[in-house]
């Protein structure tokens, strides 16, 4: 008698949490994502030869990846085709006033880099870099260069959709994919006479490599970096639609399984030129940073040399992904 009704409660709890279930479920389904209020700071950006070169540099290597279309401009593309997590495009950033950013204020631009909301309140995909500790003369230079006459962005027609959210992706932006917060203080230029912490401000910031080379985008800690899962150890599984897939590598000053055995020189020859010693091009999916000069790369590698060094051997990982 007494297990009857032991088995009838526990029935009954189990229905309950199986019917919380399917609510929960057809919520995630067929309800819009959320949206976020975080202040538009009242700002104009004034516009001189010296920021637009400046941001040139950082939008070239660090945006224009995802962003460039077929014909070259700015105006996105298909990044990812996943049913699980959704169909995601690259937005036109190109100079239009309805189908790119002609619209967006500066202030809209300065909140939508710093914490990741549009101009309509949602949050812009994950994989959109988001820059909470660069300098604000350096937000200030994207801004400028990105209403500048530069052709890759003169107005384009190009409609990108907004993204097609799969059932996985719907709950992530639900449950785990948060905007930051505005910089409660102003944010100065790193002092390029340190070199070791103007190369950690190139990696971790301006140029967004220790996201993609360290463990994983899940555990990535975009507000302090250095504390992420495997820093720069690589293994990150990056992909994007018609580039393929790739681990990441370790970028550590490892001597057999990270870059421990490589001299400045190959160092600048692979991340400017996208060269190997001998000739070999990189995998496609690695960003081009050829805007960035030599000393701004080698002040990288001088960082680097401080960083703990990984034991990660990203070929094992390699082969148990193909075996898989």
């Amino acid at each position: 008698m007494v297990m009857k009704k032991a088995l009838k409660i526990f029935g009954i709890l189990l229905g309950v949490v199986v019917l919380l279930i399917g609510i929960a479920a057809i919520y995630n389904s067929s309800a819009a994502l959320p949206t976020y209020e975080a202040e538009i700071p009242d700002i104009q950006i004034e516009a001189d030869s010296n920021r637009i070169a400046r941001g040139a540099k950082i939008v070239k290597g660090t945006c224009t990846f995802c962003h460039q279309g077929e014909e070259g401009r700015l105006d996105g593309k298909k990044l990812m085709d996943e049913p699980a997590f959704g169909k995601i495009f690259s937005s036109n950033i190109t100079r239009h006033p309805e189908t790119g950013i002609g619209n967006y204020s500066d202030g809209e631009l300065v909140r939508l880099l710093r914490t990741g909301i549009k101009s309509n309140d949602k949050l812009v995909v994950p994989m959109m870099a988001k820059m909470p500790h660069l300098s604000d003369e350096d937000v200030y230079s994207i801004i400028a260069y990105l209403r500048s006459d530069a052709p890759e962005l003169a107005p384009s027609a190009t409609a990108r959709p907004e993204p097609e959210m799969g059932f996985v992706g719907k709950a992530l932006f639900r449950l785990v994919f948060k905007p930051l917060t505005m910089p409660e203080s102003p944010i100065p230029q790193p002092d390029k006479t340190d070199r070791v912490a103007y190369g950690k401000y190139l990696i971790t910031d301006a140029m967004e490599c220790a996201n993609c080379h360290s463990a994983s985008f899940d555990t990535y800690n975009i507000v302090h970096p250095e504390q992420s899962e495997g820093f720069l150890g690589g293994g990150n599984l990056v992909e994007l639609t018609g580039m393929g897939k790739m681990l990441s590598p370790n970028i550590t000053m490892h001597p057999e399984k990270g870059i421990g055995r490589m001299t400045v020189e190959e160092f600048v020859q692979i991340v400017k030129y996208r060269q190997y010693p001998g000739g070999r091009e990189l995998n496609p999916i690695m960003p081009n940073y050829a805007s960035y000069s030599d000393d701004d790369i080698r002040a990288v590698w001088e960082y680097i040399q401080t960083v703990p060094v990984s034991d990660n051997d990203v070929s094992e990982l390699a082969e148990k992904l193909v075996a898989n």
